[in-house]
């Protein structure tokens, strides 16, 4: 049998990681929003129109990333706290007989 090894502050470290993702995902979904509102402001002609029906297509999946980070970076929060809640049971087990 294979023994398998887990650091719990792996998953934590890496959970804070996607937060941080997902900050910076948030300020990048900020700066697209900006450009492209000065762009359709600025902008002339019957393709306009078009661009922004397409852009608000688009915009639906491009901004469900932040939330799908955050997500993942419960999750892993989750995972940690489910491996330290199992490794104490096991110890106090271990102690208790």
């Amino acid at each position: 049998m294979e023994t398998i090894s887990i650091n719990i502050e792996d998953f934590n470290r890496t959970a804070d990681l996607f937060v941080k993702a997902a900050d910076t995902c948030k300020a990048h979904e900020a700066n697209v929003e900006a450009a492209t509102s000065e762009l359709i402001e600025s902008w002339k002609g019957d393709s306009k129109n078009e661009f922004q029906y397409k852009y608000s297509e688009v915009k639906k999946g491009m901004y469900n990333y932040d939330s799908m980070l955050r997500e993942i970076s419960k999750e892993l929060k989750a995972i940690a706290g489910s491996f330290e809640k199992v490794d104490s049971d096991i110890e106090r087990s271990i102690k208790n007989s």
